[in-house]
């Protein structure tokens, strides 16, 4: 579950990694993977490279397009951007162009997509982007890409190159051979990881022959002596045809009469499409009001197996989330068409989301402290309000289950300016931080906490950005958050 917190302390977005599908054919062992920076790129690829962006969803969730004319069309996977993200009437999408190490960090850029071609048997979504909503004019594209026609076993033995926002950070690239061809799909030793979903496999002249739709996972990629890499991609051929189909019924129409599982089903297309009502059996339904009964069929389950099944369960309590804001004061983060504040229920959403903290700790213990902190900031009428809130709601549930303040509680302390809990002061926890054993795991809370408290004046700009230096590239801490720590210096501006 992701929650964005939004006060002047800056931005977090928390991000739950998306598990990749396995791969059931071997590979041929691989070095350990890496992620290369675009300039360090051959200059084909990096020429090439500019015309790739990082696409961001209303929903939190990221992915990889990249152009392919020069006003505007571009091509990302049906699962990052197809059938039941963006709908037939279109949506909002944020781009981020030349995101990458040796450029200067730029905003994201917000525009209007409208789909144009999706094939879910291809994982393919053209969209034509618009510089405004009302599609008055097609956004010019200067630097987009050819696709150069393959058949997949065409492609078997030649060089490849991916270039994405793996996690949907910095541009990156990765290159490989093609090792395996099956119909229109074929295999590749490149590593991919999350968010580089969409990248386009450039030949080494930059041409597209084919289209990234996913990486591989499991102990089968484990050797005792290497990592078995692997990436799975639509050759262009299949692209191709794919090209010349009109949209298929599978992308949605928000107009239609829809029935309340489908709504449930494409609520981030609502989402993106600034939609905030359903036609459900020929009468307008507030999504807010259809998730909140799904909520509360979640909460009243007594038979949950996995914290997995219950998390699926309880998703739909935080998915309305994204259709409530009653803040008044966040400022350039309103939308141009506001999103609703459900005033009246306001309690027994500040109820539901108490109950979904206690369904996880009854459950397996877990102590779910997001869903009395970030999850409940768009309920309150200030930001100021929510950090109240948060701070006695965090204090409170502290009280009640007396944890070890390790970094992932002392997180919430740094996110909400709380000094101190119990005999732990706040600061010199992260001051000190490399004085805890496996301190490593902990290194993205550790590297946003230090910015934090920064940010309340509690360490200075060079004692903050120290940490998450030392944290940056530890050959101890995971590859993931590696890319993570990267991305927030670059946006400091250290990178």
């Amino acid at each position: 579950m992701a929650f964005l917190k939004t006060s002047a302390r800056g931005g977090l977005l928390w991000l739950t990694l998306a598990l990749l599908a396995a791969c059931e054919d071997e590979l041929p062992n691989a070095n350990p993977p890496e992620l290369y920076d675009i300039e360090s790129a051959a200059d084909a690829i990096k020429e090439a490279a500019k015309a790739v962006v990082r696409i961001q969803l209303p929903s939190g969730s990221a992915g990889t397009g990249s152009f392919i004319s020069a006003d505007g069309l571009l091509l990302t996977n049906n699962h990052v951007l197809g059938g039941e993200a963006c709908a037939r009437e279109g949506c909002t999408v944020s781009l981020s162009f030349e995101h990458q190490l040796g450029t200067l960090s730029l905003p994201a850029r917000t525009f209007f997509a409208l789909p144009q071609h999706v094939d879910a048997g291809m994982d393919m979504a053209v969209l034509q982007i618009f510089v405004d909503k009302a599609q008055s004019q097609r956004l010019a594209t200067p630097h987009f890409l050819t696709l150069e026609p393959h058949a997949a076993d065409q492609l078997v033995g030649g060089h490849v190159t991916a270039v994405g926002h793996p996690l949907g950070r910095l541009k990156k690239w990765s290159s490989g051979f093609v090792i395996h061809a099956d119909g229109d799909w074929f295999d590749t030793t490149i590593f991919s990881l999350p968010g580089g979903s969409g990248s386009p496999m450039l030949n080494d002249e930059g041409h597209i022959v084919g289209l990234l739709h996913r990486g591989a996972e499991g102990f089968d990629l484990l050797t005792p002596t290497s990592t078995q890499v692997s990436a799975i991609a639509t050759a262009t051929a299949g692209l191709t045809r794919a090209l010349a189909a009109p949209l298929p019924s599978s992308v949605i129409s928000l107009a239609s009469e829809l029935t309340e599982e489908a709504v449930l089903a494409h609520s981030d297309a609502f989402l993106a499409a600034s939609t905030w009502t359903a036609n459900v059996g020929g009468k307008s339904v507030a999504l807010v009001s259809l998730l909140g009964a799904a909520c509360d069929r979640g909460l009243a389950r007594q038979d949950y197996t996995s914290l997995e099944e219950l998390q699926g369960g309880l998703s739909p309590c935080f998915t309305a989330l994204d259709f409530i804001e009653c803040r008044s004061d966040v400022g350039e983060e309103r939308e141009a068409s506001p999103k609703g504040c459900p005033r009246g229920e306001r309690e027994a959403w500040l109820a539901r989301l108490k109950a979904v903290s206690a369904k996880e700790k009854m459950f397996n213990g877990s102590l779910d402290l997001s869903a009395i902190s970030f999850a409940m900031e768009a309920l309150a009428d200030t930001q100021d309000e929510a950090d109240q809130r948060a701070r006695a709601n965090i204090i409170a549930a502290l009280d009640e289950a007396k944890p070890a303040i390790d970094f992932e509680v002392a997180a919430y302390l740094a996110a909400y300016g709380i000094p101190s809990y119990g005999n732990q002061i706040t600061r010199d926890l992260f001051l000190h931080y490399d004085k805890q054993p496996f301190y490593e795991r902990y290194a993205w809370q550790i590297s946003v906490s230090a910015l934090w408290l920064y940010a309340d004046d509690v360490l200075s700009r060079e004692q903050a950005l120290k940490i998450a230096k030392h944290l940056y590239r530890n050959e101890n801490v995971s590859l993931g958050t590696n890319l993570r720590i990267e991305e927030l210096l670059y946006n400091s501006g250290e990178l």
